[in-house]
């Protein structure tokens, strides 16, 4: 990396901070859920749900009968939404795949979440 920027350095440590809205001084840590399995604590407390990381990715709001396809590995077509990544969410608001659509409309599934 050093000789990429011309000064020859090393680097000996590498910490990533953060990760989109995500930073590290947020981060549960292993102390954390240790004193919660010591004190009884159920860490599924602190579980975010999925749409918390996937805010940056505009939505596809589809049918039950979509996501019944979806969720079974089938893919669809829809030309006039155009190419990139689409979170999809059910009639209820709950994320339910993270979708690539193609240049020829059809969508790839990127990963469903249940």
């Amino acid at each position: 990396m050093g000789e990429l920027l011309g000064c020859y350095g090393h680097i000996t440590e590498l910490s990533r901070t953060r990760v989109g809205q995500f930073k590290a001084e947020d981060a549960i840590t292993e102390q954390m859920l240790d004193n919660a399995a010591d004190d009884g604590v159920n860490p599924q407390q602190w579980l975010q749900d999925a749409s918390v990381a996937l805010v940056d990715l505009p939505v596809y709001a589809a049918t039950f009968a979509e996501v019944r396809d979806l969720l079974s590995g089938k893919n669809f077509k829809r030309i006039h939404l155009g190419q990139g990544q689409r979170q999809v969410i059910d009639p209820t608001g709950k994320v339910r795949s993270i979708i690539n659509f193609k240049a020829n409309g059809w969508c790839e599934i990127v990963k469903n979440f249940n």
